[in-house]
């Protein structure tokens, strides 16, 4: 299976990009409450694209209302193989575009900020402000619904430990959670900022 290669747009809709386009390969499976789920991440991650490249992949089959529950599985299959088709239409229609699109950056800012970006924004404050408790809370927040919330939890512990036997093992530690953090922000851009 080859994948389709989204270079020249910014990381948070290059990732988008590539979600929908495993989305795409995904084959059938399960029931309604699967179809559920496989919708919702579609539509999630499609409005956060910009504009101009949601445009390009038609989702209009997505939104169903409740009305795949009431289908057989076989019909539920059929549909999710038309918007696997839909999907992969569009893809290639954003990869024909690709140049274009990537020209004139500024046409590309209207999308969404995506909790990966929040998170790794608080990331590069926390960098410059030190063992920051208050930005530790906010990053908390920002992880909600993801692994990063607890890490975020175990980083305002280290930073208000008051004895330290260890500073070098103790900022070794921070490191890597910070970079655990980071790591795990760059699969959230599919996601919306939780306010």
């Amino acid at each position: 299976m080859e994948y389709r290669s989204f270079e020249g747009f910014d990381a948070p809709t290059t990732h988008n990009l590539l979600v929908l386009e495993q989305c795409s390969q995904n084959e059938p499976y399960g029931d309604a409450e699967a179809m559920q789920q496989m919708l919702m991440h579609v539509i999630g991650t499609h409005e956060m694209l910009p504009k101009l490249v949601r445009m390009l992949i038609p989702i209009n089959r997505c939104h169903t209302g409740d009305r795949h529950f009431h289908m057989t599985t076989e019909s539920q299959h059929q549909l999710w193989r038309e918007i696997n088709d839909d999907l992969r239409t569009g893809l290639d229609l954003v990869l024909t575009e690709q140049s274009g699109l990537v020209a004139d950056r500024t046409e590309l800012l209207d999308r969404l900020e995506t909790q990966g970006e929040r998170i790794l924004g608080l990331c590069t404050k926390l960098k410059h402000a030190g063992w920051d408790i208050g930005l530790a809370k906010q990053l908390q927040r920002a992880g909600t619904g993801s692994e990063v919330a607890g890490d975020a939890r175990k980083l305002e512990a280290l930073f208000g430990r008051r004895n330290i036997p260890d500073i070098d093992a103790h900022e070794r530690e921070i490191s890597g959670l910070i970079s655990r953090i980071k790591t795990i922000a760059q699969r959230l851009h599919h996601r919306r900022v939780i306010a």
